[in-house]
């Protein structure tokens, strides 16, 4: 349920304490829901720094490049990486955060 890992996320950013991601879950790094967005493109457009990082970082351990490139150069069914939403959606410290990986 959406409303869970939000509220999740939430704690985890006001605990500031990394939950170790199973590798189990690697696929689901680059899976997309019905409209599209991976986990990082919502991370990215919702404001959630902590999620952005840790699926940033976890990405790099268990994923190569593939015909998709990395998680943070996949796109949106309109062309937009999480780069790109994070600034839609005035999260700045998530685009220069990304903007550097």
């Amino acid at each position: 349920d959406g409303h869970l890992d939000v509220a999740g996320e939430a704690v985890r950013e006001v605990l500031a304490v990394p939950i170790p991601i199973p590798t189990s879950t690697a696929p689901m790094l680059t899976a997309t829901n019905l409209d599209g967005y991976t986990p990082l493109m919502l991370a990215a457009m919702h404001g959630h720094l902590l999620a952005v990082r840790e699926i940033v970082k976890f990405s790099s351990i268990v994923s190569k490049d593939d015909d998709f490139g990395t998680v943070e150069q996949q796109r949106d069914p309109e062309g937009n990486t999480a780069r790109d939403l994070a600034l839609k959606h005035n999260h700045d410290e998530i685009y220069a955060f990304l903007a550097t990986k």
